[in-house]
């Protein structure tokens, strides 16, 4: 279990799809109480030229020019979150009992 939280401490890097690689990681914002001023103005400083916006402990957003583009890029980001976890889980050096 503490593995499993560990986990959420990581970032998830930028493949191509998800636009321009100009950084390695996907963008993301510390959290924020649900529906407050505080996450809203937090999204909207940090989304900027950006297409995906991890928000920490709520979830994806993502902008696209159509809403089926950004469907298809949350549907990309989450296989691509899933497939690092796999990947960081089955090459991990700690004991998982």
């Amino acid at each position: 279990m503490q593995q499993d939280l560990h986990f959420l401490q990581k970032r998830i890097k930028r493949h191509e799809g998800f636009g321009a690689i100009n950084t390695p990681f996907l963008e993301d914002i510390e959290y924020e109480a649900p529906g407050s001023m505080k996450l809203a103005k937090s999204a909207s400083k940090a989304i900027g030229d950006e297409d995906v916006l991890i928000l920490k402990q709520h979830g994806v957003l993502c902008v696209g020019d159509s809403l089926k583009e950004a469907t298809l890029l949350a549907t990309f980001v989450e296989e691509t979150a899933k497939t690092q976890f796999i990947t960081y889980m089955l090459n991990s050096t700690e004991d998982l009992i």
